[in-house]
């Protein structure tokens, strides 16, 4: 069973990355609010329940909470990943149109000649 979870958060993060590349401020709006929900847990862990956040308190609480963060390093950690691969492959692109552009260093421009007169 544990398999699934894995291969279902494998997929939930490309998914995500796949937001990422197509919907940057939806997903930076995504980001926002799980930064703000964790922060709120952090500062109030036994406020009342706000979304159903305040339900996990109790004896599962540090449990719940470090699986949760891990579960959002390891979707986080993912998604940076791939967007790497792809700054990777888009600054080997332009890498290479720079060195074809470029004339080779033996290279000598001819003088600049008025033009013949007839």
């Amino acid at each position: 069973m544990h398999w699934v979870g894995f291969a279902l958060a494998i997929l939930a993060g490309v998914i995500l990355y796949w937001c990422r590349r197509r919907h940057r401020l939806w997903y930076g709006v995504g980001e926002i609010l799980v930064a703000l929900l964790l922060l709120y847990i952090f500062f109030f862990p036994e406020a009342p329940a706000v979304f159903g956040v305040g339900s996990w308190t109790g004896s599962q609480w540090g449990v719940n909470l470090l699986r949760m963060l891990n579960l959002f390093a390891g979707l986080y950690a993912l998604v940076r990943g791939l967007d790497n691969i792809n700054a990777l492959e888009r600054w080997n692109r332009v890498r290479q149109q720079m060195t074809r552009r470029r004339p080779p260093a033996s290279y000598q421009p001819n003088e600049i000649r008025a033009p013949a007169r007839r």
